[in-house]
């Protein structure tokens, strides 16, 4: 069991886990294309899976997320420092998860 702290925009403290159960949908590793990123990247994964794809800084802290839907997440990161970043994958059902790094130019 794993757990991760992410503090969303407004503060908040929200614990995820970032565990991966075996099931058909389980997110085992999900890509993140381009990356290195500039101005737009895509999250893209299991094509069944509905549910969230956040993006935060390496403190835990949630600067935006998109829906992820029909395999993919979009995202257009405006005016973010150029770094590493983490990806969080939740799936609506909560039960799958998945991380992963990006890293902004």
């Amino acid at each position: 069991f794993t757990a991760a702290n992410i503090i969303d925009p407004d503060d908040s403290p929200v614990t995820i886990n970032t565990s991966v159960s075996p099931s058909p949908l389980s997110i085992r590793s999900f890509s993140v294309v381009p990356n290195p990123a500039t101005d737009h990247f895509t999250v893209l994964g299991p094509a069944m899976m509905q549910g969230h794809a956040w993006l935060c800084d390496l403190s835990g802290r949630m600067l935006t997320s998109a829906r992820y839907a029909n395999g993919k997440a979009e995202f257009t990161p405006n005016s973010m420092e150029r770094g590493i970043y983490l990806i969080y994958l939740i799936a609506d059902d909560g039960r799958n998860t998945g991380v992963g790094k990006l890293l902004l130019r």
